[in-house]
Formats: C-alpha cells, structure tokens, sequence
C-alpha cells in the first residue's frame, strides 16, 4: 500500500464540533513537523471500506513509538475519525491512529466491537512499517467512543467479541492502557428519553428488555477481570447524557478486580468534556497515563489465544 499523505502546512482540520463525542474541536493546522496518513484502509466489508488516519513526526525517530487510537464518538450513528482531539499527543512521543467503524445504520453491535479490533489487529500486523512498538498500543475514546474503548480494555478474551474483520486475524487486539471518557458501561442502569432509547436499541440490535444476552455483551462492566489493563476514566459530574454512574459502575468494578484504575470525576461539566474549566489538566493527566502505562512489554507481538 503507498501511503500518500498530507504535511501540516497544507492541512487543516476540519472544522466540526461533535457535541455528542465528549470532546469539541477548533479548525488548526497540523503541528510543525507531524505528517498525516489519510484514509489507510484496514478492512475491506463487502463495498464497505472501514479506514484510519495515522499522524506521526514527519522525522520518524529509530526506536518504534507507542500508539494511542482514538475512536470516536457520536452516540453510535454519528461521527467522523477526523478531527482527531490526540494529534497533538505526537509531541509527547507517540504515533497516533484515528478510526472509523461501522455506525448504526449500516449495522448493529457488535459490528462496532469488531471494526474497532480489526483496526488494532492492523495496526499491529503493520507496527515496523508505520514505526509502532506493538507491544505498547493504547486506546482512547469518548461518548461512543468510550463505550468501545471500555469494550476494547474489558474483552481481550471474549470470543464473540474479537470477530474475524479484516486480514490480519492471527494479531492481537489486546490494548495495554484505556482511557474512557463519559461513555455508557451498563445499558440496563441507565435512563433513556424516548429518543435515545431508539438510538440505543438501533445500536444493539433489538428492545432493551427483551434482547438481554446482546445487552449483557454489549456492557463493558459485564467482562472486568483482574487481567484488564489499566483504565482512566473521565466523565463530568453533570453529564446530561450518559450518567456520571456510569463510570461509577465500571470503575467500581476494576477495583474489585485489582485492576490499576482512576476516576477522574469533573465538577461542574455536562457531556462535552472540552467545556470544563479544569480541560488543561485533563489533557495532562491522559498524557501522563499513557506515558506511564505504554512501557516496554516482555513479549513483543502478543498473539491471540
């Protein structure tokens, strides 16, 4: 695959604001000297094309990097891999990859799930040709986003998770560090104007009361086992839509197991995280995990069991 790519003096990002996804976003260039791989297609699904964007210093340094994979959010329907809230992360010495998957209206959970793995499984099949460590992937995701960044932390070993998108099916989808900003982690404990209701149930595939099995599967707080790695999770006191509970329960869950997890609770914040008052501590302190928590694994290219 050649990859053709567009240089930060030329590029802007597009100019969106994704309430929905946590995170807002200004119209900016890329940084001095990051180049970005546009559109690099993981999965092939029918006419279906599922594509990333990879952004990494324009000068690849000789040691592989870690890698943080921003998914998007978008309440499940909605959303785009760009603009990308982790380009700037590239300065504290990672590469950075941005994703699309399958949405709501083109298929149901867990095709999300799956589009998601597939997407790390590239990633790693491909890490000497894109100068990433493969032992040091991170993902990070927010609304939406961090529903399936949760998924992505909790369900290494689900089978009817991992699914078989793509080509690279003998890699892992493990990630080594998550961070999850205000996303849904339990379906059933959540509450619902009719509207959303809809939505979610598109998403799942079916009525929340009576497609149990799929809710269940589809929960992040379902699959919390002490092999999880660890978690940050970021959500605004006053989220207006999806409950600050919801990171109660998943972060309730990860201590229990003795999993390495943080709550970072925000005051006086609704869904849009890029609003709080505190938003330059945040960025530090998802910085600080991924930094602290991408080091060098023994194994270098886990394989799926």
């Amino acid at each position: 695959m050649s990859l053709n790519y567009l240089s930060g003096k030329y590029h802007l990002l597009c100019a969106l604001a994704f309430c929905l996804s946590g995170w807002t976003f200004a119209t900016e260039p890329l940084p001095n000297g990051v180049i970005m791989y546009k559109d690099i297609e993981f999965a092939q699904l029918g006419d279906v094309s599922l594509k990333l964007d990879l952004y990494c210093l324009e000068d690849r340094p000789k040691e592989p990097l870690p890698l943080i994979v921003w998914i998007h959010g978008g309440g499940f329907r909605t959303g785009d891999k760009e603009p990308c809230p982790a380009v700037d992360f590239i300065r504290h010495g990672f590469v950075i990859a941005s994703i699309n998957y399958r949405l709501s209206d083109m298929a149901s959970f867990p095709a999300q799930v799956h589009d998601c793995k597939a997407a790390i499984r590239f990633l790693r099949g491909n890490a000497d040709k894109y100068g990433v460590d493969p032992a040091r992937i991170g993902v990070w995701g927010s609304s939406a986003g961090g529903h399936l960044a949760s998924l992505l932390g909790t369900t290494s070993k689900v089978k009817a998770l991992v699914g078989v998108v793509g080509s690279f099916n003998d890699e892992s989808s493990d990630v080594q560090a998550a961070c999850v900003s205000c996303g849904p982690t339990d379906f059933s404990k959540r509450s619902y104007t009719q509207k959303r209701l809809k939505h979610i149930e598109k998403y799942l595939g079916g009525d929340l009361k009576t497609n149990t099995y799929t809710v269940i599967l589809a929960n992040p707080a379902s699959w919390v086992t002490p092999v999880c790695p660890p978690f940050l999770i970021i959500h605004g006191i006053e989220d207006e839509i999806v409950e600050y509970s919801q990171s109660l329960i998943l972060y309730d869950k990860l201590k229990k197991c003795m999993v390495d997890a943080e709550l970072v609770s925000l005051e006086d914040t609704g869904h849009v995280i890029s609003e709080s008052k505190d938003i330059a501590q945040v960025k530090n302190k998802v910085v600080d995990f991924f930094k602290h928590n991408l080091t060098p694994r023994n194994n270098p290219n886990p394989k799926q069991d």
